[in-house]
């Protein structure tokens, strides 16, 4: 028997934090007499010890209208004495370790606010809202829409908020500034002294507010760790990463292929963007092998070489630089009907979303201007693109490599987004950044062995780039970007 929701006590009328269970959380009893109670996720289904009346009528209050833990603490010691008490906070523990519990701001005429959570290493604090502290909004703090609701969330908490009452994201705007909230004009955000009060303990709880010190500033977010930190860096490491990842989540992580069924798996490669082609010389790995620089020598040789020489690179020199770095060794079906591919570079679950863009400013045997690299057939594509965006993106690299000419070579890496986030969810920004990090690492290598100078930039412009090579900035943009020449 499953027990619907808003079977058990009605909320209280005074305003309250109260525990209920998270959403998708179930209470099931399989039985009038058994006894038992089990608790039901979409992901799994939880059987829990014969407790007994009292603890179990506390399991009904939270599948139900939820109830203050004092309130929770009275019933349980009405109904089983001083002995099922521990119980109860055992069992409350237990929950609160697998995120199957929410804390809810209750107003006096419904919910105000309700957090779930990602992690049990990050619980709520709650602690009573003084009215005379100085409190503001947290500038790791961000809110969004998510289906039919606001909600507000923080990467220093792992947890959501969801605004069940419009009255409390207008607090969360009148606290963009500090001040007491006390201090609100009545009309401003429509709360009661008391509701104002539970609210704010619960956005505070969650760090979605932080408290201001006597020198008018965020304490802990602007002293220590936190200080070095930006919202955005903080939010994609907390996304990327597991253990502030769970039940009480936006979505999962990891290979999950949430589109599969949805959209067909982009292909591995692009096809041809233009008629007009340059085919690249395919070098001799035997010879490769024997005459090369040892690893050893290669990895202790490496530097940053921003400054190119004369003659400038020739075609037979770049195409054995790009067939030994970045061409399409193998094509294969993965899990899903996923088309898989190998390269030189490793590539996270053998995607390879990475694309290469050649602006040639200086290049012996090929015309100036932009091209695509085609790793399956080793051969560049030559882009009708406008002089003056290739010569733009030139330029953008000359000031990021801190020189005054144009490198001979630019070579932009672009990433085709959806082949990455097809199957990979949650870590699929992260794991595209990877794949550029050792692109650069295998670059920079078979540039010193061949003798050539090379130097990954540290910035790019994405929008620029996508107007140079046509291509829509949410389907495909610039995520690296590394400059190629002669030695000087």
């Amino acid at each position: 028997m499953e027990i619907p929701p808003g079977a058990a006590e009605r909320e209280p009328s005074r305003p309250a934090i109260v525990l209920r269970f998270a959403e998708g959380v179930d209470l099931v009893e399989p039985g009038a007499d058994s006894g038992r109670l089990v608790l039901r996720t979409a992901q799994r289904e939880l059987a829990l010890a014969d407790t007994g009346p009292a603890i179990a009528a506390a399991f009904r209050q939270l599948a139900g209208a939820g109830a203050a833990e004092e309130d929770l603490a009275a019933l349980v010691l009405d109904a089983g004495g001083p002995a099922a008490l521990p119980v109860l906070y055992y069992q409350l523990g237990e929950l609160a370790k697998r995120c199957l519990l929410s804390h809810r701001a209750v107003g006096e005429k419904g919910p105000l606010a309700t957090a779930s959570f990602a992690s049990p290493f990050l619980s709520c604090r709650l602690r009573p809202a003084d009215d005379r502290q100085v409190l503001v909004f947290s500038r790791f703090a961000c809110i969004r829409r998510d289906g039919g609701r606001m909600l507000v969330e923080s990467p220093l908490s792992a947890a959501r908020v969801t605004f069940d009452d419009p009255r409390v994201g207008a607090l969360c705007l009148e606290l963009a500034t500090p001040r007491c909230p006390r201090e609100l004009p009545a009309p401003a955000c429509g709360l009661s002294p008391a509701e104002r009060e539970v609210a704010c303990s619960l956005l505070l709880g969650c760090r979605v507010l932080a408290e201001v010190d006597g020198a008018g500033q965020a304490g802990e977010e602007e002293d220590g760790p936190l200080a070095f930190w930006e919202l955005a860096d903080l939010l994609l490491h907390g996304r990327s990463r597991l253990g502030r990842q769970g039940p009480g989540s936006a979505g999962g992580i990891g290979g999950t292929f949430r589109f599969a069924g949805r959209f067909a798996p982009p292909p591995l490669s692009k096809p041809a963007m233009s008629e007009e082609s340059v085919d690249l010389v395919r070098p001799d790995l035997d010879r490769v092998a024997r005459e090369d620089l040892s690893l050893t020598a290669a990895l202790e040789g490496r530097r940053s070489r921003r400054g190119f020489g004369d003659p400038a690179l020739t075609l037979p020199q770049l195409g054995e630089f790009l067939y030994r770095t970045a061409r399409q060794r193998e094509v294969f079906t993965g899990e899903k009907g996923q088309e898989l591919g190998s390269r030189p570079y490793p590539g996270g679950g053998a995607i390879y979303e990475l694309e290469i863009y050649l602006s040639v400013s200086a290049c012996g045997g090929l015309a100036p201007g932009l091209y695509h690299y085609d790793p399956c057939a080793h051969r560049l594509w030559k882009l009708a693109s406008r002089p003056e965006a290739v010569a733009a993106l030139l330029r953008d690299a000359a000031a990021a490599a801190m020189q005054l000419a144009a490198p001979q070579v630019l070579l932009t890496i672009s990433a085709r987004f959806a082949r990455v986030f097809w199957k990979y969810e949650g870590m699929g920004y992260a794991l595209i950044l990877k794949d550029v990090g050792v692109l650069y690492q295998t670059m920079y290598l078979v540039a010193e062995a061949m003798g050539l100078g090379a130097c990954a930039l540290g910035v790019g412009n994405a929008d620029l780039f996508a107007a140079a090579a046509a291509v829509d900035y949410h389907v495909e943009s610039s995520v690296g970007e590394l400059i190629l020449g002669s030695r000087a």
